[in-house]
């Protein structure tokens, strides 16, 4: 039964990034691409344009890393984002956070701080979760092996 838990406790995490990632890429396509949306006029500026392209980019990242190392075999695993995978969450949660910023600064109308907030702070949970889940492991490993 323990195994069970684990498995469904590994693809949960791995729908959270992917449903993450996956929402990152959408306020991209959103922001460049649609001239009625609130983060158009914030994408339009450099700062903006960078905070945007970030969280793009980063969000594929976290994608792949979801795809790479949780559903495919272990000879398709991407090593350097499953050790730095609480980075990609945290870069993530600061383009949102940037974006919000960008937008305030510009005197734009920023009703979607509220939902960039929100996926902010649960990025940071689920970071810091990742972050100690880790760590955890790291100090079992050790009490193992010794």
């Amino acid at each position: 039964m323990k195994d069970r838990r684990e498995i469904y406790l590994k693809r949960s995490g791995s729908l959270f990034r992917i449903f993450m990632g996956g929402a990152a890429v959408i306020s991209w396509i959103i922001a460049m691409t649609d001239e009625n949306a609130l983060m158009y006029s914030v994408a339009s500026t450099a700062d903006g344009a960078s905070a945007i392209w970030a969280l793009m980019i980063l969000g594929a990242c976290l994608m792949a890393d979801a795809i790479f190392n949780d559903i495919l075999p272990d000879r398709w695993h991407w090593r350097v984002a499953l050790r730095q995978r609480h980075y990609l969450l945290v870069g993530m949660a600061f383009c949102y956070l940037a974006q919000i910023y960008t937008a305030f600064e510009l005197g734009r109308h920023i009703s979607l701080a509220y939902d960039y907030l929100w996926r902010a702070s649960i990025i940071m949970l689920a970071a810091f979760y990742d972050a100690h889940q880790r760590l955890k492991d790291a100090k079992c490993q050790i009490a193992n092996n010794s």
